[in-house]
């Protein structure tokens, strides 16, 4: 049996990778439109039943947020890692409630009179 030699060498490298990314290219555009397929079917088979529909919307939208792996699992404050999700949860949620309050205090003061007829 002959074995294949492949032709070594920059030019015949630049080749492969022009091949390669010619069919990575085309899988990732059928992918697409498989997927996209797959979805307008199943919009199609539930035309009518509004629940049923939005469950196939918000599995469209939804679907990688849910399935993440990615999910924040420590949390580094004031160079402590926190690794107990009900803490960082408490900790998140402090955050966010108090940034609103942080912004409005850099905010420049605004005179009633700007906005109101009466001054």
């Amino acid at each position: 049996m002959r074995k294949l030699k492949l032709a070594s060498g920059p030019r015949a490298r630049e080749l492969l990778e022009y091949d390669f990314k010619i069919v990575r290219n085309k899988v990732t555009k059928m992918k697409r439109e498989l997927i996209e397929n797959y979805y307008a079917e199943k919009l199609n088979s539930v035309r009518g039943d509004h629940k049923r529909t939005w469950q196939v919307v918000n599995q469209v939208l939804y679907n990688d947020v849910r399935n993440s792996k990615s999910a924040c699992k420590t949390l580094l404050v004031e160079g402590r890692e926190i690794l107990d999700p009900s803490h960082i949860a408490e900790l998140l949620n402090k955050f966010f409630a108090s940034v609103g309050d942080l912004l409005s205090r850099e905010l420049p003061p605004i005179s009633p009179c700007k906005y109101t007829p009466s001054c």
